[in-house]
Parts: C-alpha cells; sequence; structure tokens
C-alpha cells in the first residue's frame, strides 16, 4: 500500500455493550477502532477520520445501516471520486430479504450477531487484503504512466533546460536597451523554468525516498505559514486562520509548505472575484490535520476523481503542470496521510489533511 498509516475501522453501533465488544475483538487484531452511535455520527466521521473499513449496524436511531451505506455508495458516486469504503454490515435478524438489502444497498459483506470473534476477524481481514490490493492497483496505475519517462529523460532534459538557460542570460546581456528582445528573451527564461518545475515535480512524485519527519506542532507551524502567506495574498481574497486544536504530528515542514503553497495557489486562482480563503486546524481521536477551504468556483463532480492523477489539469495551456495535486498527495501520502476533498459547484472547496498524531 502506498500509505504507512494504520488501518483503521469504524464501527457504527448504538448499543455500547455491542460496541464495546467488537472494538475489543478488532484491537486484539492489531486494528485501530474508531466509533460512532448513529449513521449520522458516523458519515459526519468519514470526512475527517482516514477510515479504512465500515461496520454498520442496521439497527439504528434515525439512519438505519442499509441507508446510511445507500448513502454513502451515492455520495461517492456523485462525488466522483475513486475512492472505495468497504462495508460490512451487521444485523440480528438472518433471512434472504436481508442479505438482498445489504447486497442492493452496496454492501461488501454481511454478518449476523451474536458476533463470533473468529468469524469476525476473518471477514475484517479478507476485506482488509481486498483494500489493500485495490489501492496497490490505484497506486500501480498512476505511477505506470510517469515512473519510467521521468526516470529516462529527466537528466537529459535538465542538460537541454540549462543550455537554453545559460544562452538566454548571455542574450539578455547583449540585448541591453532593446526592448522588444529582451521581452522575447525574457519568455524563453520563463518557458525555461516552468520545464524546470516540470521536471522537479516529476522526480519528486516517483521519489520512493522517504521524508526526514520530526515532531511537528501543526497549529504554531500554520501560523507562521499564514503569516508570510498573508502578505503575497491578492487584495480581493481574505484570509481566515482558525486553531482550535494543536495536533502534533511528524512531519517534513519544507515538504508541508510546497502542499499548502499548491493547495493555498489553487484555492486563490479559483476565486475569480472576492472571496475568502480558510485555513483551519482540527483533532481527532488517532488523526489531526489542517483544511483548506475556499469560497471559489468549486471542481465539477467528473473532475473529482482525476484531480490527483498525474498530468491531470483544467487549466489552460502554459498555466499549469498538471503534477501539482498528484506531488501533494504524494507528499501527504509519504508522511504516512491521507487527503481528501469535498466540492460543490458554485460554493467552493475544502480539502482535509489527516495525519497520525504523535507525542512531542
Amino acid at each position: 500500500m502506498r500509505t504507512e498509516a494504520p488501518l483503521t475501522l469504524l464501527s457504527v453501533e448504538d448499543d455500547s455493550i455491542q460496541q464495546q465488544l467488537i472494538c475489543r475483538m478488532l484491537e486484539r487484531q492489531g486494528y485501530c477502532v474508531v466509533t460512532a452511535g448513529s449513521a449520522e455520527q458516523g458519515l459526519e466521521m468519514l470526512v475527517r477520520q482516514p477510515v479504512d473499513l465500515i461496520l454498520m449496524d442496521v439497527n439504528l436511531p434515525g439512519m438505519d445501516g442499509y441507508t446510511a451505506t445507500q448513502w454513502l455508495r451515492a455520495r461517492e458516486k456523485a462525488q466522483g471520486k475513486a475512492q472505495w469504503h468497504p462495508v460490512i454490515i451487521i444485523t440480528a435478524s438472518d433471512t434472504p430479504d436481508d442479505w438482498r438489502r445489504a447486497s442492493e444497498c452496496g454492501a461488501d459483506d454481511y454478518l449476523t450477531k451474536p458476533l463470533k470473534p473468529h468469524q469476525l476477524a476473518a471477514k475484517v481481514a479478507i476485506m482488509m487484503r481486498l483494500y489493500s490490493s485495490y489501492q496497490e492497483l490505484k497506486h500501480t496505475r498512476k505511477m505506470r504512466a510517469l515512473g519510467q519517462m521521468a526516470a529516462g529523460v529527466a537528466h537529459d532534459f535538465n542538460n537541454i533546460l540549462q543550455t537554453i538557460d545559460g544562452n538566454a542570460e548571455m542574450l539578455a546581456e547583449d540585448a541591453a536597451g532593446n526592448s522588444l528582445l529582451q521581452e522575447s528573451i525574457e519568455e524563453i527564461q520563463r518557458a525555461g523554468r516552468r520545464g524546470k518545475r516540470l521536471i522537479d515535480e516529476m522526480l519528486l512524485y516517483v521519489s520512493e525516498a522517504p521524508p526526514i519527519l520530526e515532531p511537528l506542532d501543526l497549529a504554531s507551524w500554520l501560523a507562521e505559514y499564514a503569516d508570510e502567506l498573508q502578505h503575497q495574498l491578492p487584495s480581493a481574497v481574505s484570509l481566515h486562520v482558525s486553531l482550535p486544536a494543536h495536533p502534533w504530528v511528524r512531519g517534513n515542514a519544507g515538504q508541508l509548505e510546497r502542499v499548502l503553497d499548491n493547495l493555498c495557489g489553487n484555492a486563490i486562482k479559483a476565486i475569480k472575484a472576492t472571496g475568502h480563503l480558510t485555513l483551519e486546524t482540527w483533532q481527532g481521536r488517532k488523526y489531526g490535520g489542517i483544511c483548506v477551504t475556499d469560497s471559489g468556483e468549486g471542481i465539477a463532480p467528473d473532475d473529482l476523481e482525476t484531480i490527483f492523477d498525474p498530468f491531470f489539469t483544467t487549466r489552460d495551456v502554459n498555466e499549469g503542470t498538471g503534477l501539482g495535486l498528484a506531488v501533494v498527495e504524494s507528499i501527504i501520502q509519504r508522511h504516512g496521510g491521507r487527503i481528501s476533498v469535498e466540492s460543490q459547484l458554485g460554493e467552493g472547496t475544502t480539502f482535509t489533511l489527516s495525519f497520525p498524531l504523535t507525542t512531542y
């Protein structure tokens, strides 16, 4: 798998005794278990809490488990996400109609109460193997599109760009006073910088070298980052910073700065007139992180599925390399974390960065 984050299971169960039993069974198997007492609470947790598998009880207060699973599948489809949340339905009933409803709502497996430890452990283990294979397949497809090309052309391409840049500098000295010629030379230099940036991003994306991680207070780090960002914002964009949580994570400040530069840069471009950009910290039981929210034009549902793919871009030619978000995702995953996105056309976009918590 691409990430070293622990496998996290979400148990949605309103009976506290059953919930404790499920937690004990799974924690003994080495899983991290987070809990919710209702379907609504569980679905809300999915926005910020990285989850690898969902155990969904059927009889819940408010929305039942079948409806919640169906709603989850509909949301994944509407958002255009390639992310799959495996769901195992749990119920005390064991009729053909129950099995049919579980299948039709989009559940991946089915367990009946009273739960038996060996059955629960086996079901979860099988589903986790499928989930790991699914994640690995996603990663392999992305890397295949870029890896061989980046390794083969990066060195030669950099030599070509150095030759172009060096000659452009000499031409600029000879063209002093000729504004028309200087403008052409500057355009050559800008194109060279775009080429260099593309190569750097390609190499960073395909690199397998792990970053050097140190304990990092995300709130303090984000406050310093926001101070610098404030001076770079256009007057039409207002910056809001909210630090209600102080999650400590293991991070590489330089690489995380690159992540925020990309996300904030995209947010500013998405705000066509006036609007706001919000940076906010958050913290759960096992994870904490940062939300980057803008009031821009939003992302089309069809594009959400592919925004993290290399070379995908909705911008015009020469306005982006199409590697920015692919690099962002790669950096986050090398930190053992996750990145998710929620967006509505005309209303804005939120990127949520999630990292395993650590002690300082």
